[in-house]
């Protein structure tokens, strides 16, 4: 099967088509996908329909998955989806009301952040809804080659980091963080 990809920008993005997501995915069209995503850093498919089983054994094929914490916004019984929401259910929030709130990069705490993020949206309000996205890589190449040279070697520090600091596993722990 040859999948569709349409770029979204010369920055990012590209919309795939051709693909059934909630199906069983031949692993030559998987290695399209992933080349895909490394490509254009991220991916759009529209019209996907799938279980959390589905969900999940999609995204474990682009390697190890991260549960995140606090559990009691992890989809009860599958505990490596992160539910985002701002609905309430019997006096409850769903799922993490500020996720995403202003930028950040998934993992950012870890000492090895997150490769990538599945974002599954199940409803999204008809405004005020936008997740925006930027690409670093092409955000340090406009860098000047002055800065470039200056910076070569170093790591960033996220704020999310100095807020929350390191233990020794490189999990983040909580120290007077609003």
């Amino acid at each position: 099967m040859t999948i569709d990809i349409r770029p979204l920008s010369d920055a990012l993005g590209a919309e795939i088509s051709g693909v059934d997501l909630s199906a069983d995915i031949a692993e030559e069209t998987f290695a399209e996908i992933r080349q895909a995503w490394l490509d254009h850093c991220l991916l759009l498919f529209r019209g996907v329909d799938w279980t959390a089983e589905q969900q999940i054994a999609f995204t474990r094929r682009f390697g190890p998955l991260h549960i995140m914490t606090p559990l009691q916004y992890n989809l009860p019984d599958h505990l490596e989806i992160f539910r985002i929401s701002n609905l309430v259910e019997q006096g409850k929030d769903v799922g993490l009301r500020r996720a995403g709130w202003g930028w950040h990069s998934d993992g950012e705490d870890k000492q090895i952040p997150n490769a990538g993020s599945l974002l599954y949206a199940i409803e999204v309000p008809p405004e005020g809804g936008d997740t925006g996205f930027a690409n670093m890589y092409r955000a340090y190449q406009a860098l000047p080659e002055a800065i470039r040279t200056r910076i070569e070697g170093r790591r960033v520090m996220p704020a999310g980091v100095c807020r929350f600091g390191l233990t020794a596993s490189g999990q983040g722990q909580l120290h007077g963080a609003d």
